[in-house]
C-alpha cells in the first residue's frame, strides 16, 4: 500500500485534479466533515451523525443511499403496480454505481500515477545518494592527498631552514676568516662582512667584530714578534758576513807563495 504522504508535491496535486462530480462532492463532504471536527463537533453536516475521519466516505455515501431510501422503498411498494418505474429505479442505481466505478477508476488511475511518480522520484533518489556517495568518496580522498602533500612541504621546508641556517653559519665562518686574515678590506667591505646575517649595530654584529678585532690583534702580535726574530736573525747573519767578508780579505792580502798547498784550504773554509 502506497501512503500518500511521501509522494512529491507535483502528484499530490495531480491526485486532486478528478473531472468527475461525484467524487467533488464527496471531496467537499468530506472538507466539511474535518472542518467540523476541527471545530471539535465531529458530527456529519448533513446527517448530524458522529463521525471520525477513518469513516468519512463510508458516512458520505450512507448519507447518498439515506436520502434515496424513501423514494426506493416507495418504488418497492409500487412495484406490483407499476413495473415501469422498477425499471427506471434500476437503470437509476445502474448509473449511479457506473459512476462510482467510474470514479473509483479515475481515483486508481491517479493512485498508479503517484505510484509511478513514486518510483520515478526513488530512483532518482537512489541516483543522487549514489552520487552524493561517490562525491564524498573522492572529497575523501582528496583529503587525504592534500594531507600527504602538505606534510611533505612541511618536511621539505624543515629541511629547507635548516640548510639555509647551515649556509649562513657557514658564510659567517667565512666572513670571520676573511675578517680576520685581510688586511687589505676597507671599512665598508668589514661592516658587510660582519653584518652578514645579521642587522647593522647589532649585538651579534659587534660580537663579530669583537672577535674578529681580538684575532687579528693576536695574529699581527704574532706578526711583529716573527718580524722582531727575523731582524735580530739578519742582523747576527750581517754580522757573520762582515767577519767572513774581512777573513776572506784579509787571506787575499797574503801572499800566495808563502801557502802553496794550504791557501786553497783555507779559502774552502
Amino acid at each position: 500500500m502506497m501512503h500518500h504522504s511521501h509522494s512529491p508535491r507535483r502528484s499530490v496535486q495531480s491526485a486532486t485534479k478528478i473531472s468527475n462530480p461525484l467524487l467533488k462532492t464527496f471531496k467537499q463532504f468530506q472538507f466539511a466533515v474535518m472542518s467540523s471536527m476541527n471545530s471539535g463537533k465531529k458530527k456529519c453536516p448533513i446527517c448530524k451523525q458522529t463521525c471520525s475521519a477513518s469513516n468519512v466516505s463510508r458516512l458520505y455515501f450512507q448519507s447518498v443511499g439515506d436520502s434515496n431510501e424513501p423514494k426506493l422503498s416507495q418504488n418497492l411498494q409500487t412495484q406490483k403496480e407499476d413495473p415501469e418505474e422498477l425499471k427506471i429505479e434500476c437503470r437509476r442505481l445502474e448509473g449511479k454505481v457506473k459512476g462510482l466505478n467510474s470514479a473509483l477508476e479515475s481515483r486508481e488511475n491517479d493512485l498508479r500515477n503517484i505510484s509511478n511518480e513514486l518510483c520515478v522520484c526513488k530512483e532518482q533518489l537512489e541516483k543522487e545518494t549514489s552520487l552524493k556517495t561517490e562525491v564524498l568518496e573522492q572529497t575523501r580522498t582528496v583529503s587525504r592527498l592534500l594531507n600527504l602533500k602538505t606534510q611533505e612541504l612541511n618536511k621539505s621546508d624543515l629541511e629547507r631552514i635548516k640548510l639555509q641556517e647551515r649556509n649562513m653559519a657557514l658564510a659567517k665562518e667565512l666572513a670571520a676568516l676573511k675578517l680576520m686574515s685581510d688586511l687589505n678590506l676597507n671599512e665598508e667591505e668589514i661592516v658587510k662582512l660582519a653584518s652578514l646575517g645579521t642587522h647593522a649595530n647589532s649585538k651579534e654584529n659587534i660580537d663579530v667584530l669583537k672577535k674578529s678585532l681580538i684575532v687579528r690583534n693576536k695574529m699581527y702580535k704574532d706578526l711583529i714578534a716573527k718580524c722582531n726574530t727575523l731582524g735580530r736573525d739578519e742582523a747576527r747573519a750581517r754580522k757573520k758576513l762582515e767577519k767572513a767578508k774581512e777573513k776572506l780579505e784579509k787571506l787575499k792580502a797574503i801572499p800566495f807563495q808563502k801557502y802553496p798547498f794550504h791557501f786553497p784550504i783555507i779559502l774552502n773554509n
